[in-house]
C-alpha cells in the first residue's frame, strides 16, 4: 500500500509541476511584456518631449525670421529715404554752384 501511495504522490507530481512550470513561465512572459510596454511607453513620451521641444525651437526660428524680415524691409525703406534726400541735396547743390 505505501508503494501505491508513493507512485500515486509521483504521479501527481509529475502532473502538477509541469503545469506549474508553464505558469511560472507564463507569468515571467506577461511580466516581460509588461516592462517591454513600459519601455515603449517611456520611449513615446521621449518622443513626444523631443517633438514639443522642436516645435517651440522652430516658433522661436519662425518668429525671429519675420523680426528679422521686419527689420530688412525697415532698413531698405530707410535706404530708400536717404537716396532721396542725397538726390534732393544733390539738386539744391547744384542750384549753388558757383
Amino acid at each position: 500500500m505505501e508503494v501505491f501511495c508513493q507512485t500515486l504522490v509521483l504521479l501527481i507530481l509529475l502532473t502538477v509541476l509541469p503545469g506549474q512550470t508553464n505558469l511560472l513561465a507564463l507569468n515571467a512572459a506577461i511580466v516581460d511584456m509588461a516592462k517591454g510596454t513600459q519601455d515603449m511607453v517611456k520611449g513615446i513620451d521621449t518622443i513626444n518631449k523631443v517633438a514639443d521641444q522642436t516645435l517651440a525651437s522652430t516658433e522661436t526660428m519662425a518668429t525671429a525670421s519675420e523680426e528679422q524680415t521686419a527689420s530688412m524691409h525697415e532698413i531698405s525703406r530707410g535706404a530708400e529715404s536717404l537716396a532721396e534726400m542725397a538726390g534732393e541735396l544733390n539738386r539744391l547743390v547744384q542750384n549753388f554752384k558757383l
